[in-house]
Order: structure tokens, then sequence, then C-alpha cells
């Protein structure tokens, strides 16, 4: 309905038709439709209004449409920065693990205890293989 009245009302704003005031009995001079006075100023009321109410609706729309914009750019934004959180302790725990692996590479090359293990070793193998040599040598002999 309110529809209705927007389109006939707008046709009525832009007509360039001619206005007559009648009086009581009068004929109407040209075929037409007669609105009453109160009609009129009713007509012309709503007309005022319907532009008033379009651009308040617009406005309102506007900002509805503002704060859901601005909420999802919130949302966004704390999405972003927990991403970018997680990513850099991730990338330190990673640089930690990296620098106990480098730790562990360089110190134990270098570790006396290590040296001593090793020396130790050969020494127990080579006293090991010459003790041995001996041994059998001295099994031919004594029969």
């Amino acid at each position: 309905m309110t529809m209705i009245n927007f389109l006939f009302i707008s046709s009525l704003s832009f007509a360039s038709g001619d206005v007559v005031t009648l009086k009581k009995g009068q004929h109407a001079p040209f075929d037409g439709t007669l609105f009453s006075k109160d009609a009129a100023a009713t007509l012309a009321v709503r007309l005022e209004n319907s532009e008033k109410r379009c651009t308040l609706k617009i406005e309102e729309a506007l900002k509805k449409q503002n704060v859901i914009n601005e909420y999802e750019k919130k949302v966004l934004k704390i999405q972003k920065d927990e991403q970018e959180k997680r990513c850099k302790e991730i990338l330190n725990i990673k640089n930690d693990s990296i620098d106990l692996l480098r730790k562990q590479a360089i110190s134990d090359g270098k570790s006396w205890k290590s040296s001593i293990w090793f020396g130790g070793g050969v020494l127990t193998g080579i006293g090991i293989t010459a003790i041995s040599a001996w041994s059998l040598s001295k099994i031919p002999t004594a029969k």
C-alpha cells in the first residue's frame, strides 16, 4: 500500500497539470482527480515525510552495517594477532632447539672426558691384544 501511495504521490509531484480551486457545486474545467483541502494537506505532508523516512531508513541501515563491519574487523584483527603470537612462539621453540643442538655438538667434540674415554679404550685394546698375543705364543712351547 505504501509503495502504491509513494508512486502515486511521486507522479503527482512531477505532473505539470493545471491546479484549479473549485467551490461546492462548480463544475471542473477538465478531467482529473479532485482532492479536498484536508486530503491535499495530508498528501503534501506525506510527500515531505516520505523523503525524511527514506533518509532515516538509509542512515539506520548504514549505521547497522558499519557496526557489523567494525565487529568483523575486530574479530579478524584478534585472529591475526593470535596467529602472529602462535608463529612467534613456534619460532622461539625451534630457535631454542637449534641452540641446544649446537651447544651439544660443540661441547661433545671438545669435552676432555670424551678424550680420556677414547684414549683409555685405545690403551685397553692394545693391552688386551698384547696379552693375548703373548699368551698365544706361550701355548705351543709349553708342551
